[in-house]
Order: structure tokens, then C-alpha cells, then sequence
């Protein structure tokens, strides 16, 4: 039996990145799939393991996480000359999150020393430029940007509980959004960055909610007992 483990559409191609992995085997690579056709073409060929592949806008490129005998770091691949260069190398693990609209800036975590993973942005617009997003001082993850680049969605983790903060890039302030004593993750903004859909596990197992991007009139938008994501 095998379990999509990430995936990532783009308008610009009909294809969508998709990883899988079952009971038997490790994480395959990444695969884009045409689902009108259900055909899958493997898209990297190295002996480690590839993952979080993500497509930049211009549908003819992908980044994702290499592992090449050290930590995963990021790598970028133009899927036409199949051509690829490390982004950041590094000595710590990289998984990319998204980017803008534009390709222009890509949202990352990182783990810093002390083993929590932290949120970066990274400028892919000439010679690529880190810069730390937070200084929260806790577990930052899932960063999303709203439509029009403007300002980031994400998760901080202290104490066993997770909770929403949106940023404005611009004036660097942040704002959080959830304040429920559970696991709230994964914010994901609407197409007009009104509203963000979230997961929650305040109905005792993981939802999907949504609120408006201000954190007011949360809803719970999933039904039954299954377990959402």
C-alpha cells in the first residue's frame, strides 16, 4: 500500500510533484504525476533520499531536499536542461516550504544547533540571500505566504502545544492568530488571502478549520470521525 507523503501542484504545469512511501520500502523520490493520464516520471536519479520537492511558478523548475552524505539541503533543478546547484549549503537539515507567487523568495525551516527547526526566507532572484524570519525562541514550521507575497502564515511550538502567527514581511510584525490549548498547524491561506484554512485537534483527532486572517470566526470546516490534513 503506498501513502502520498507530500505534493505540489503548480498552474503552470499539468503535472503534480508527489512522493510516496509504503511498509517495505523508504520514501521513493520525487515523482511528477499527469493525472489525466496517471503517468509518473521520477525526477531525480541520486542513490540518497530525495523529498519536499515543491515547483517554483514558472513550472519548469523544482526545489527540494537533498540528502548527498551529510544533512538535507536544499537544491534547485531546472527540469528542462536537468541541470541543479545547492542553494545554502550547509551543515544543517533544509526542508523548503513555499514560495511567492513571483519565484522571487522561498520560505524554508532550518534546525539550529540546539535541534529545533527555525524559519528562514531565502531571495532566489541573483545570488541567493538567507535571512531568519522569527526569533521565537521556540519550533517554527509550515510557512505559507499569503497571495501577494505580502505576509506569512506559520506555526510555533512551545510546551507541547502549537499554535498560528501571521507576519507582515514588510514591518516585521507578527500576530497570533490561534489560542486554543491544542495542536493547531499547516495554515494555508485563501486565494485571496483573506482567510486561512488550518489543522486542529481541538475536536479531540486533526480537522480542517478556517478563519479569517485576523484569527476571528474560526469554523470547523471537516466532518465525521476520520483524521484530516
Amino acid at each position: 500500500l503506498e501513502v502520498g507523503l507530500h505534493h505540489s501542484s503548480n498552474p503552470a504545469n499539468p503535472r503534480v510533484l508527489v512522493e510516496f512511501v509504503n511498509r517495505e520500502t523508504p520514501r521513493t523520490p520525487p515523482l511528477a504525476k499527469r493525472l489525466e493520464r496517471d503517468v509518473e516520471t521520477r525526477m531525480t536519479s541520486a542513490p540518497d533520499a530525495d523529498f519536499g520537492a515543491l515547483w517554483l511558478p514558472d513550472g519548469k523548475s523544482m526545489v527540494y531536499s537533498a540528502v548527498r552524505g551529510k544533512a538535507p539541503n536544499l537544491v534547485w533543478r531546472d527540469l528542462v536542461r536537468g541541470q541543479e546547484r545547492a542553494l545554502l549549503p550547509r551543515a544543517a537539515f533544509q526542508s523548503a516550504s513555499d514560495v511567492t507567487r513571483d519565484g522571487r523568495l522561498l520560505a524554508f525551516v532550518e534546525r539550529g544547533d540546539a535541534g529545533a527547526y527555525h524559519a528562514w526566507t531565502l531571495h532566489l532572484d541573483g545570488e541567493p540571500r538567507a535571512e531568519r524570519l522569527f526569533a521565537t525562541g521556540a519550533e517554527e514550521s509550515s510557512v505559507r505566504f499569503s497571495p501577494d507575497g505580502a505576509r506569512v502564515a506559520f506555526s510555533v511550538e512551545r510546551g507541547g502545544n502549537s499554535d498560528i502567527y501571521v507576519m507582515d514581511l514588510r514591518g516585521r510584525a507578527s500576530r497570533r492568530v490561534t489560542t486554543d490549548p491544542s495542536i493547531d498547524t499547516s495554515p494555508s491561506f485563501s486565494p485571496d488571502g483573506s482567510q486561512i484554512v488550518f489543522n486542529s485537534d481541538r475536536a479531540g483527532s486533526p480537522q480542517l478549520y478556517i478563519m479569517n486572517a485576523d484569527g476571528s470566526d474560526q469554523q470547523r470546516l471537516s466532518g465525521g470521525g476520520g483524521r484530516y490534513s
